[in-house]
Order: C-alpha cells, then structure tokens, then sequence
C-alpha cells in the first residue's frame, strides 16, 4: 500500500557530495581553513562552527546527515581552537597560522573568520538561505552576530551558549535584536548559562529552546552519532531546520516497515490533503513530534498509528480517526499577572502508558511556549480530569491559547483561547499551530502508570 506524503519529513537519500578542503580569507588577512560538503539536493546552507580547543573535524560525522536532507555545509577552522578533537584529531589549520603570524586567537577574535566564513557560504551558494551554526563559545558567538547584524543570516542555532566574555551580558545583550529563527540547546546541566540569553531573544524571533531527556553533552558533540542520546537532539534539529527547506524538495521514497513485517512505501512528492503529523520514539513510549506533513486524501496506510522501526527509532503517524484525542473541556484561572495558576479541565481516550494525555500547555499569540503542565501518569479511570499548573508568567490582557497533547497522537485541535483577565473560551486550533513547541521547554521523562 502506498501513501502520499509531502512538506516538512527528512528522508534519507544517496545525495552526498566529496568533501573538499578549501581556504578564504579572514578581514585581517588570516588565511582560513574549512571542509566544504555541498549537497545535490541543496536547497539551504549550513556554516558550521567549532568549540574551544577543537577544529572543523567536529563536524565530520555531522555533516554528511545535514547532506542528505538538503543542506550545503561548510565547517571552519576557527583561529581559537586546537589540535583536534576526539572524532578524528583533525588539525586545526587557522590556529596554526594565526600563532605562526603572531595574531590574536582569543574566542572574540574568532568574529572576523565567522564573518569570512558566511561571506564564503553566501559566494558559493547565493541562492539559498544561509544557517549559522555554533558551538561552545562559538555557539554565543553565533548569536552575536545574529543580533548585531540583523541581514546577515536566516536562522541559527546555537549549541551550549553561555556569557563566555566580558561584559558578562555581552550575549543577551545583542541576543536581545535577534528576529531571525533561532535555536538554543545544550546538556541539561548547562540549561541555567543559556536561559538569560534565551529570554532576552524577542518572542517574535520564532525562537526555540530544547532540553534532552537524557544527560545531554556540551555543544555539538552532544549530536555526533557515537554520543549516547544523540537521536533526541538529531530530532529536534530537524524540526527547527525543516522551516529553511521548500515544500518542492526533489521527491524522494522512503520505505519503512511496520512492526507487523508489512512494508510500507512512502513518495515524498507534493500533494495536498489532511492534517496529520509524524513523530519519532526511542522506546515506543514517549513520542516526540518529528515534522508536520500532509496525507493525501486517499492515504490510509498510516492512520492506524502503525509504528516502524528503522535502527534505534521508531516512526509513527497520528491516527486519522478519533481513537486516540483528547479535549480541554473547562479552563479556570485564578492568580495575579506573571504568576497566575490555571486549572484545565481534560477528556481523553486512555489505555494507560500506552495512550494518555501527557500534557497541557499555554501558548503566546505567536506561537511559543508560555507554560506547560507535564503529566506523569495516565487517567484511565478518571475521566474527565482536572490538574492545575502555576506559577504561568503571562499578562492579564496577552493573548493565549491553552491546548492539549497525546502521547501517541500529538496535539489535539480542541483547545481555550482569550486572555486571563477576560476570560477563555472554547476554541479549534490547528494541530499544525506551532508544532516545534512539542520539543521546547519541560518534556515527559516516562509514564508512571
């Protein structure tokens, strides 16, 4: 049976190019070192950036994933590194030459091989949107630069950000003018450096913020293959880069098997139809929201919630019928502007972990999350239920939306919408309303019952 797909799902595919050693100047003349990975299906474009101590072969397990969903890469030597890293122990060109020619390698004088290393992407590639992404103190670099110069770049993303510098709100500080997409993670031990320079973003930025359910690691090691837990970062990175590629991306088959042994073939070429999303498990338990796609009208291979196993993950779409959804029914709110508490009242179709409601949120106007109530068990015999969640830091007048999730269906369309002084209603938001939300901020860790 075949089913139709199109719009925000990676598939893997042959598309990989040779990586190439390149070199370009920097601002002061400093020549610098970097990999260059073009894709044949490039629709967008990657400049990578490395951490303290390390090179461009931070990135050699890294890129060839980003290739073969449709990304150029190009990862630099910065002049701040080192030797290598542990992926390889690929030399660190620029470092050398900067310290042969007597120039400064501290992480701020990193800026001008950034810079160097965008203008490159932009030559080689003006077609196509260009991603800055950074890690460890180039992570906040990355950051600066997008907020100081605000034409510079499409979108970044930024791997364990900190105040690596003096002032010690240099970052927050230009964070506070970024207006492109950005994406902010880290381990989950690092998770108090990035949140000041996290919230000084603007929320109409489309900013988002992931936090493992695992250890994590620092920067962007933390989503080499060989890292443990690397397939929960590799997810949510999917899901803030699929913004950057077109829906007409060249079409591609992916075949996947369900765990019944029947296979099943999807042609990712562009149709339109129903709402439904896919989402991605390590263990069958806790899902996690992939991509947002389309299903033609007469797709139905999929509507069942099937689940398919390819390596470590398990993939799953949302079931086309309402075997598994769940609805707000009431909102009561109580509380003071920036600190209010809100009851939500609940009915869901449970099984128990298997299937059940496993949280509540509050949404801005725009989309990001304000608020969310994590639910750490099922109610199977508890229907329907009611759990309250504070201190949610909105104010009386701000525009929200209160909606619902499934664990194994994803966010459901019956949601409250108004503002706390004046009251929510009942509402219908699309289930494809800020669907990058289901990997921001506090996630379930597992199911009691």
């Amino acid at each position: 049976m075949k089913t139709t797909l199109s719009l925000l799902l990676f598939a893997a595919t042959s598309c990989l190019a040779e990586t190439t050693k390149i070199t370009f100047p920097a601002a002061d003349g400093l020549e610098i070192t970097a990999d260059l990975s073009p894709s044949e299906t490039g629709k967008a474009t990657i400049v990578l950036f490395h951490q303290a101590g390390s090179s461009r072969g931070e990135y050699a397990t890294i890129t060839p994933r980003l290739n073969s969903i449709g990304f150029h890469c190009i990862a630099i030597d910065q002049r701040s590194g080192g030797r290598g890293n542990a992926s390889g122990g690929i030399t660190n060109e620029t470092n050398q030459r900067a310290l042969a020619q007597g120039k400064p390698t501290s992480f701020l004088d990193a800026i001008q091989d950034m810079e160097a290393a965008i203008a490159q992407a932009k030559t080689r590639f003006p077609e196509t949107p260009i991603i800055a992404w950074g890690s460890s103190y180039s992570s906040s670099l990355v950051l600066k630069l997008a907020g100081e110069q605000p034409d510079l770049l499409a979108g970044a993303l930024s791997f364990s950000p900190g105040e690596y510098f003096s002032p010690k709100d240099l970052i927050a500080t230009a964070a506070a003018n970024i207006q492109i997409p950005t994406f902010i993670t880290s381990s989950r031990s690092e998770v108090s450096q990035r949140q000041s320079i996290f919230d000084a973003i603007p929320a109409g930025s489309s900013k988002i913020e992931f936090t493992p359910t695992s250890v994590g690691r620092h920067g962007s090691t933390a989503i080499k293959p060989a890292t443990a837990g690397h397939e929960e970062y590799e997810a949510a990175t999917d899901a803030f880069l699929a913004q950057f590629l077109p829906a007409t991306n060249t079409p591609t088959t992916l075949s996947l098997t369900l765990t019944d042994g029947k296979d099943i073939e999807l042609n990712l070429s562009g149709t339109t139809g129903t709402l439904s999303t896919i989402s991605v498990s390590s263990d069958l338990k806790n899902w996690r929201t992939l991509a947002t796609i389309l299903l033609s009208e007469e797709a139905t291979a999929l509507g069942d919630g099937a689940m398919a196993k390819s390596e470590r993950l398990f993939y799953r779409t949302a079931p086309a019928t309402g075997e598994n959804i769940a609805a707000i029914t009431g909102v009561t709110t109580s509380g003071t502007p920036t600190a209010y508490n809100f009851a939500v009242e609940i009915t869901s179709t449970e099984t128990g972990c298997d299937q059940y409601a496993d949280w509540w949120e509050v949404l801005r106007a725009d989309g990001t999350l304000a608020y969310r109530r994590v639910l750490g068990h099922s109610h199977v015999d508890e229907q329907p239920f009611t759990r309250s969640g504070s201190p949610i830091p909105i104010s009386a007048d701000e525009e929200i939306w209160v909606r619902v999730h499934m664990n194994n269906g994803g966010y459901s369309s019956s949601a409250f919408h108004g503002s706390a002084a004046n009251g929510l209603s009942p509402a219908t938001l699309p289930p494809t309303f800020a669907p990058a939300a289901a990997i921001t901020g506090n996630l379930p860790t597992g199911c009691a019952f």
